[in-house]
């Protein structure tokens, strides 16, 4: 967790109070960014300005949360240094998304997770698969690069 707090702390977040099940809460006086355990899931919340969490993302297992934690992030990172935002327009082979009624299923060949429906959360979940199998390191890594190599492209 100390890497987290750390890369976190680029964004100028710092520790913040936990809720029931937080593994992580992180936050400045206009964004909060947390992972924690939900009914038997790992999911990852934001909450800008005071207002309730939104899940971002819900994981099978806190390796796939991390990975969109750190995302999350490095986009504010990017935002706060003034950086374009990175994106990923396809879906790398042997993911697939699949509509809901209540959300958007991405799937792979060793595992799944669970984003809200829209076009914002699509765009999340397209990102993710680029990551999924990538370290924390290298997508730390590709949040700083200004070009998002070798993960991301510059929107």
């Amino acid at each position: 967790m100390e890497h987290l707090i750390a890369w976190a702390e680029r964004a100028g977040l710092s520790p913040a109070a936990d809720q029931e099940g937080d593994i992580v809460h992180l936050s400045d006086s206009t964004v909060a960014i947390s992972m924690g355990t939900r009914q038997g899931i790992y999911a990852v919340e934001v909450s800008v300005a005071g207002m309730p969490r939104l899940v971002l993302g819900a994981f099978d297992n806190v390796d796939d949360a991390s990975r969109l934690f750190v995302m999350q992030v490095g986009a504010l990172v990017r935002e706060r240094q003034r950086m374009p935002r990175l994106t990923a327009h396809v879906l790398p082979p042997g993911f697939v998304i699949e509509p809901t009624p209540t959300a958007l299923w991405l799937s792979w060949f060793t595992g799944s997770a669970e984003f809200p429906v829209g076009e914002r959360a699509r765009r999340r979940a397209v990102e993710f698969s680029r990551a999924e199998r990538a370290s924390v390191d290298e997508i730390e890594s590709s949040y700083l690069e200004p070009a998002g190599g070798p993960l991301f492209e510059v929107a």
